[in-house]
Parts: C-alpha cells; sequence; structure tokens
C-alpha cells in the first residue's frame, strides 16, 4: 500500500499537467495487473483529481486539499440526519445559503483568487447578487456562489461546475471579464457582419472536411467548441440525422446567432447553440460520441489541458478531432498587412500568433501526447482561398481574427484599407494560403 500511496502521490503532487498526466498512465500501467480494484476506481473520477491545474499554480496546494468539502458535507449530513433526506433539490441550496449567511460555513477567497477570471451568471437580463465574504465576492476565488430568487443559492466549487451547460436553465448567459477570452469574443462579435461572405469560404470548407473524416454515425451525439456560426456543427447535424444531437459552444454571441439562423433555415432540429467558454463546460466523462475543435483549440493559454478535458468527455469508441492552421496563414496577404499595420500604428503589430505554436504536424502531435491523448491521426493539408477582387483582402482582414485590429485603429483603418486593396490590385493578388492539419484520436 505504500508503493500505491507513493505512485498516487506522484499524479497528484505533480510539477505540472503534463507530469501529472505521465504519472497517471504510470500508475495504470503498473497497478492494473496487481490491483484491478483500485485502478478501475481511478479511472472512474481520476479525470477530477486534476482539475486544480486549470487555476493559478499557487491555489494548487490549496485546493489539493479536500478539508473545505468535507466539512460542508459533514454539516449537510448532521442538518438531514433526522429526516433522511431533503424534499427538493432548491431545499438543499436553501440550506447552503442559511449555513455561508450564519457563518456556520466559512468559505474563504484562495491565494491569488483576485486574478482569476471570474464567471459571472446572468438571468433574466441582469446580474444576481452574490454573496461577499469581507471585502471580496465569492466569485473572486475558485468557489463561487450566486444567488438566484427563485431558489437562494447556486454553488460550485470549480469552474466545471459552475458553467455546467448542460444543466443551465433557458437564458442564462455568462459575461466573460478574463482579458484574453474578451478580446476574442469581441473580435469574433466584430467579425460577425463578414464571417459568412465569399472570401471567407474556408471557414465552412475545412469545418465540413473535419466532419468528414470522422465519419459520424446516425444517433451520435456532438460536442462542438468554438463553434463560430456553425461550420463544423451544421455538417455535423447532417450527418447524425434526427435521432442525433450536435451541441455547438461559442463566446461570440453574435457568431451563434448566425448559426442558428443557419440551422432554422435548413431545418435542423437536432442541433443548438449555446454561449460558453469551452474551458469551463463541466460534461461528465464519456458525454460525447465526437468532440470537435476547429480552429479554437490555441485561443487558450494552456492547450494541454484544454485537450486533456475534450478527450475525457468522449465515450470509449468515440473520436476526438482537432483542426488548426498550418503554416504560413493568409500568406502573402498577411506580410503586407504587418507590414502597412507598423506603418500606421506599429503598437498594434505582434510578431506572434496563438496558433503558431501549433503549425506543424510535430507539434500537433506532441500536443496530443502531453494531454494523454494515444494514436492521434495527424494529417497536413495545403490549402488556399481564391481573391477574386481587390477587395476580398479587406473581407478576409474584417471577417477573422484580424478584425480586432482594425477595431483599435479607428480613423486610420481606411488607410489600412486602402493600403490593402491598392496592394492586392498591383500584385494581381489571386489567392492567398490557408494551410491546415487534421488530427484525431479514437478512444479505445
Amino acid at each position: 500500500m505504500t508503493d500505491v500511496k507513493a505512485d498516487f502521490h506522484r499524479i497528484v503532487y505533480a510539477e505540472s499537467p503534463s507530469a501529472a498526466r505521465a504519472g497517471y498512465t504510470a500508475f495504470e500501467r503498473k497497478w492494473m495487473p496487481r490491483c484491478p480494484g483500485v485502478v478501475r476506481s481511478l479511472q472512474e473520477r481520476g479525470e477530477e483529481l486534476l482539475t486544480f491545474f486549470q487555476f493559478p499554480e499557487q491555489q494548487w496546494r490549496t485546493l489539493r486539499a479536500t478539508n473545505v468539502i468535507e466539512r460542508l458535507n459533514e454539516e449537510f449530513r448532521r442538518r438531514v440526519k433526522t429526516q433522511g433526506a431533503l424534499p427538493t433539490e432548491d431545499a438543499a441550496l436553501v440550506l447552503l445559503f442559511g449555513l455561508v449567511v450564519s457563518g456556520q460555513i466559512r468559505l474563504r477567497c484562495l491565494d491569488g483568487g483576485a486574478r482569476s477570471p471570474p464567471c459571472f451568471v446572468k438571468a433574466g437580463g441582469r446580474r444576481h447578487d452574490t454573496l461577499r465574504f469581507g471585502r471580496r465576492s465569492a466569485f473572486d476565488g475558485p468557489t463561487r456562489i450566486q444567488v438566484f430568487p427563485r431558489i437562494g443559492l447556486f454553488l460550485a466549487t470549480r469552474p466545471a461546475l459552475c458553467c455546467d451547460i448542460t444543466r443551465a436553465p433557458k437564458g442564462i448567459d455568462m459575461e466573460v471579464s478574463d482579458p484574453a477570452k474578451l478580446k476574442a469574443q469581441k473580435t469574433y462579435d466584430a467579425a460577425a457582419d463578414l464571417f459568412d461572405a465569399r472570401p471567407l469560404g474556408f471557414w465552412a470548407r475545412y469545418g465540413e472536411r473535419t466532419i468528414e473524416r470522422l465519419h459520424l454515425k446516425p444517433g451520435a451525439t456532438v460536442l462542438d467548441v468554438a463553434c463560430g456560426t456553425g461550420a463544423s456543427a451544421l455538417p455535423a447535424a447532417v450527418a447524425v440525422g434526427p435521432s442525433g444531437r450536435v451541441i455547438g459552444v461559442d463566446l461570440a454571441e453574435k457568431l451563434l446567432t448566425l448559426a442558428r439562423q443557419k440551422a432554422r433555415q435548413r431545418g435542423l432540429g437536432n442541433v443548438e447553440f449555446r454561449q460558453g467558454d469551452m474551458t469551463m463546460l463541466g460534461y461528465h466523462d464519456g458525454a460525447f460520441d465526437a468532440v470537435v475543435c476547429v480552429f479554437g483549440i490555441f485561443f487558450v493559454k494552456d492547450m494541454e489541458t484544454l485537450t486533456a478535458d475534450l478527450w475525457r468527455m468522449v465515450k470509449p469508441g468515440g473520436r476526438l478531432a482537432i483542426t488548426t492552421w498550418g503554416p504560413r496563414l493568409f500568406a502573402p496577404m498577411y506580410e503586407k498587412w504587418n507590414e502597412t499595420v507598423r506603418a500606421l500604428r506599429a503598437d498594434l503589430v505582434t510578431g506572434f500568433n496563438p496558433w503558431d505554436r501549433i503549425t506543424t504536424p510535430d507539434a500537433v502531435q506532441r500536443l496530443f501526447a502531453d494531454a494523454a491523448v494515444p494514436d492521434a491521426e495527424v494529417r497536413s493539408e495545403a490549402g488556399s482561398q481564391l481573391i477574386d477582387e481587390p477587395d476580398d483582402v479587406w473581407t478576409v482582414a474584417a471577417g477573422s481574427g484580424l478584425r480586432w485590429v482594425i477595431e483599435q485603429m479607428g480613423p486610420d483603418a481606411e488607410q489600412l484599407r486602402k493600403a490593402m486593396v491598392t496592394w492586392a490590385q498591383e500584385t494581381r493578388l489571386a489567392a492567398i494560403e490557408t494551410n491546415v492539419i487534421y488530427a484525431a484520436a479514437t478512444r479505445r
């Protein structure tokens, strides 16, 4: 038992998510022949052991402990033991509310909690009151409390539960405050007006090809994160048929509005589009036959943790598919874009893009390996987008992630537009590169 405990601690006290995954795999390999019951117990809820890696490193020590949760459970057991059970779920939440407000249960903000991205919940068009402890809201840390007039309280001890959209009531959405996520949300909400324009046909093209490679069966359930306007979710809905179900999730509500319109126009009643954060979904293990992420995985800092979480939601026999950009995205247009932006607003030029981390097959293979996703099939594909007229280069920029620069430039944006269109005309630009990398794995 001492050896089992030591190997278990190598998982829980690992220095990084990748080290924890490696320890997890080693534990299974070593102890399955000798203690299969122990390994099966770990496999049933093992993924939940690693959720604390989603928080700032200074919080890991506190989150590894279960004292707060055990104290809460102990108090609940003491309160209900005379009656056996509470009559309704609402009654449990009201009891919890009373315990916190009266001070009988105390929750404190974790170290570094003020820097954790909060997740607010709105209902009926307004944000409800939050409980406050001292000077800090319960939203400041990973333990978040949300008050609802009807039931009294909503509690979550980690983001996966806080944003469990499988049980989210109609009309509830999220207000994003993390700077990087807020930037992405605002950028693509702004780009929604041109997102489905002809020069951006690559969104639909690569979304369809991603779904084709999955060979989805009728009746399958599919989760599509960073779904945009449905480039992959809508083909998936067609593939799984009326007996199947597709859920598309994205931060940008305006993109989701377009996706819903297209679903109605095509008579697809088996697809639902929800606003949500793909890093805080909270679906249970093995919830879907397929999980898809097209041109979205690189928007998070910790791609390995997100990939592992998406993999966790795949059923045995199901598939995880991630599609990302290959090298030289939008070349030669992008090089001219940077040159022109630098001349007008040098402060807006970045030497690094999120997708630059995984623009080669080897980098994508490493991503899957670091996320403990075995036997990934990775294939690169050369691609291009035709430029039929000079104005198309501006449409591509305004309907993609480059829209952020346009929004920041103000009056200078018109100079940028004229310069890009003139360049495309003078060079007789016929196409830009849109190389892609497809990756998929099957859960055995």
